[in-house]
């Protein structure tokens, strides 16, 4: 399965072809046929709720979230609810071939306002044929693509339900693993995506309900970790209780554990001594 961050590479130095960029309303109960996409898309939920299908696995969306469908995938979709769909979306492939595996992706913290622009500059400059027009194009598709990317998470990751107990349960899951896994120095690494949320709104999220951010809880951990086992185990030299907290540099280690705690870790062993 090709990562989005190899994907972000691709887009990086790949030529983009657009092919449509359609904004339609679809009145409540439409289903479309089921088919698998010739092209790339990035669907843009205006207003009204959709039920997109996966041979794997099924998403329902409502207005504000975003929809990034690899292309060469069987899909169909229908309009949900008793409100009519407005939705916007475009069609691309990139030169060189897409990259194959890659994965549906969700958000729904989007901004709707920059979104809509970046749609509505994409849909003038698709009537144009000047190179420096097919330049603008291209530029244009890849900073909304990458922009999504970014704040997207897998589609086999995504949790549906309201964002208040989604945000409750991302922020309890991310501290459990945090508690756990606290010893790796990578730890908070691709944090977001494991817990199911964009980076931005896990990020607000975490401080919002924690008062500190990921960083600063690991933190807390760790020293109050390494505070305990300076004190109870007198065989592990500061080195071997630094890498166990997940610090390659004992040096680094007293210097942050100082600023913690206000004194050197050796005085854990003087004052147990």
């Amino acid at each position: 399965m090709t990562s989005y961050q190899a994907y972000m590479e691709h887009l990086l130095h790949c030529g983009v072809q657009l092919y449509h960029v359609p904004a339609e309303t679809f009145e409540p109960g439409f289903v479309a046929k089921t088919d698998f996409t010739k092209q790339a898309r990035l669907l843009h939920i205006i207003a009204g709720r959709i039920r997109y299908e996966f041979a794997l696995r099924s998403v329902t969306l409502g207005g504000g979230a975003m929809l990034f469908v690899p292309s060469g995938v069987e899909r169909t979709w229908s309009v949900t609810g008793d409100e009519p769909l407005s939705m916007e979306w475009f069609l691309y492939t990139t030169t060189p071939d897409d990259l194959q595996g890659v994965e549906p992706r969700v958000s729904h913290d989007v901004d709707q306002g920059a979104t809509r622009q970046s749609f509505e500059r994409l849909r003038q400059l698709s009537v144009r044929t000047r190179p420096i027009d097919q330049l603008a194009i291209a530029g244009e598709c890849k900073t909304l693509l990458m922009r999504f990317m970014h704040e997207s998470v897998p589609l086999l990751r995504y949790r549906e339900g309201g964002r208040g107990t989604r945000s409750q349960l991302a922020v309890n899951e991310a501290t459990q693993i945090l508690d756990r896994e606290y010893a790796k120095p990578d730890v908070l690494t691709g944090l977001h995506e494991r817990v199911a949320v964009s980076e931005n709104h896990f990020r607000t999220t975490f401080r919002r309900a924690m008062g500190m951010t990921p960083g600063q809880y690991v933190l807390r951990v760790r020293m109050r970790h390494a505070r305990d086992l300076l004190g109870s185990a007198a065989n592990l030299t500061i080195k071997q209780v630094a890498a166990r907290m997940g610090y390659d540099d004992p040096f680094y280690f007293s210097r942050v554990y100082r600023q913690f705690w206000g004194h050197p870790p050796s005085d854990e062993r003087t004052n147990h001594a």
